[in-house]
C-alpha cells in the first residue's frame, strides 16, 4: 500500500488462529476494507489513515510462538493440496497422541497435559477420540512435539522432539493448588475467619486464592465455611445482576421519554439504538422487552403491534364545543 501497489489478502491471514505473518515476523492487525477499484485506493484520508495503521503494525513484532504457529498452519494449507481427501479422524488423532504420550512421557497423559498447560480431562478426551482438537490446539501440540499438524490429523508415528510450551499459554487450568495446604489446619481456619470477618473475600474462589489452597481442599477441610462463602457469592451475583437490570431499565426509560418528547414513536429498535455507548452491554432481547413493557406502562404509550402509529402515543385534545369522552 505504501508503494501504491495492488493490495491483496492471503488465505493464511484470514484464519482466526493465525496472529502473525511468518514471512515478516509481524503481528497481523485489522485494517478497514477499501473499495476494490482498479488502480484506485479510495479517498485520500482513508488511504492515509490505513497507511498509518500499516506503519504502526511494523512496530509490533510477533513472538516466536506466533510465528511458528502461523508457519505450521501455512504448512497445513500446503499439505491439504497433497492430501485433498484427508479429513478429521478420531482414530488417527488417538493414534498420534498415544504415540506422543508413550514416546515423550512414558505413557503418562497427565504429564503430557501439564507440559501443554491444558486440563488433564481435555487431553484424556483427545487421546480417547471423544473431543476433536481445534486448530489452535493442533498448532500447540505440533509445536511442542516438533512435528507437523498433518501428522496429527493423519495419525503418523513420526520422530518427535520435546519442546517447552510457550509462555503465552495459560496455566490457570492446572494451577489448582498451592503451598497453603502444607500449613496447619488450625492456622488456616483462623486466617479464614479473619478474612471473612473483615470482608476481604466475597466467595469461595477468593478464599482459596488468599489461603493458597485449591477449591477442593477448602471444600473438604472447611465445609461449613465454604458453604457460607458459596452462598455469599451467589447473593452477590444476584444483587449485581439486579442492579445492572435497574440501570438498564432507567436508561431505557429516559431514552423512551426523549423520543416521546421529540414526537417520535418510541419503538424498541429506536430506543436500543440510542442506548448504544451508554450501557456496558445491551444484553439479551428479553431484557429489552422487559424494559419496554415497564417504560410503556409508566408513560401510558400504547405498544404498537405491526405498523407504527404516527400519533398514537400523543393525548387527544377535545375540539371546541365537545366534551372529552372516556374510553
Amino acid at each position: 500500500m505504501q508503494k501504491e501497489r495492488d493490495c491483496y489478502d492471503r488465505l493464511l491471514w484470514s484464519i482466526d488462529a493465525v496472529a502473525a505473518c511468518p514471512l515478516h515476523r509481524l503481528k497481523l492487525v485489522n485494517l478497514p476494507k477499501l473499495k476494490r477499484r482498479p488502480m484506485v485506493f479510495g479517498p485520500a484520508d482513508e488511504v492515509t489513515s490505513t497507511i498509518k495503521l500499516t506503519e504502526s503494525a511494523e512496530l509490533l513484532p510477533a513472538s516466536d510462538y506466533e510465528v511458528a504457529s502461523a508457519r505450521l498452519i501455512a504448512e497445513l494449507l500446503d499439505d491439504s493440496v497433497v492430501f485433498p481427501d484427508a479429513g478429521y479422524s478420531a482414530s488417527a488423532q488417538s493414534a498420534f497422541l498415544t504415540h506422543a504420550v508413550d514416546t515423550l512421557f512414558n505413557g503418562k497423559s497427565a504429564r503430557f497435559a501439564a507440559h501443554l498447560r491444558v486440563n488433564k480431562s481435555q487431553v484424556h478426551g483427545w487421546v480417547k477420540g471423544k473431543i476433536q482438537m481445534c486448530l489452535p490446539r493442533l498448532a500447540l501440540v505440533a509445536y511442542c512435539c516438533g512435528c507437523a499438524i498433518a501428522d496429527i490429523l493423519l495419525g503418523n508415528k513420526v520422530m518427535l522432539s520435546l519442546r517447552p510450551a510457550p509462555q503465552c499459554q495459560d496455566r490457570r487450568l492446572i494451577a489448582s493448588g498451592g503451598e497453603g495446604a502444607k500449613r496447619p489446619r488450625d492456622e488456616l481456619r483462623k486466617e479464614l475467619y479473619e478474612l471473612m470477618r473483615d470482608g476481604r473475600i466475597r466467595n469461595a474462589t477468593e478464599a482459596a486464592k488468599c489461603l493458597a489452597v485449591s477449591s477442593k481442599f477448602l471444600r473438604e477441610n472447611f465445609p461449613r465455611e465454604q458453604a457460607l462463602l458459596v452462598q455469599s457469592g451467589r447473593e452477590l451475583v444476584k444483587s449485581g445482576r439486579k442492579e445492572a437490570m435497574d440501570v438498564f431499565d432507567q436508561i431505557y426509560l429516559s431514552e423512551h421519554k426523549a423520543l416521546c418528547d421529540a414526537g417520535v414513536y418510541p419503538a424498541r429498535r429506536r430506543v436500543i439504538e440510542r442506548m448504544r455507548g451508554k450501557v456496558k452491554s445491551l444484553g439479551r432481547r428479553k431484557n429489552a422487552e422487559r424494559a419496554q413493557r415497564k417504560a410503556h406502562a409508566e408513560t401510558g404509550v400504547i405498544i404498537a403491534r405491526g405498523r407504527e402509529p404516527e400519533r398514537l402515543f400523543l393525548p387527544r385534545r377535545p375540539s371546541c364545543g365537545q366534551t372529552e369522552e372516556k374510553v
